[in-house]
């Protein structure tokens, strides 16, 4: 992450960056997921939507976003 956030902040007109940048939020997001690290998927999931509100993957992460907050309030309280 440190890497991309150096060409977003330096170089952020670099061909294919904006792309990268969605697809690894996404994958890290499903990474995190996978791994049960919730609170952390919850995160960027949402940074995913602030940044790309218009994408067409947008309603798919607020739904998971939504499913997610209700997975950690569930096992909050058992």
């Amino acid at each position: 992450f440190e890497y991309l956030s150096f060409l977003m902040r330096n170089y952020p007109s670099t061909p294919g960056l904006d792309e990268l940048r969605q697809k690894f939020l996404l994958g890290s997001a499903a990474e995190l997921i996978r791994t049960s690290q919730l609170a952390h998927a919850l995160a960027v999931l949402e940074e995913f939507v602030r940044a790309y509100p218009n994408d067409k993957r947008a309603a798919q992460a607020r739904t998971r976003i939504s499913s997610l907050a209700g997975e950690m309030i569930e096992k909050f309280f058992n």
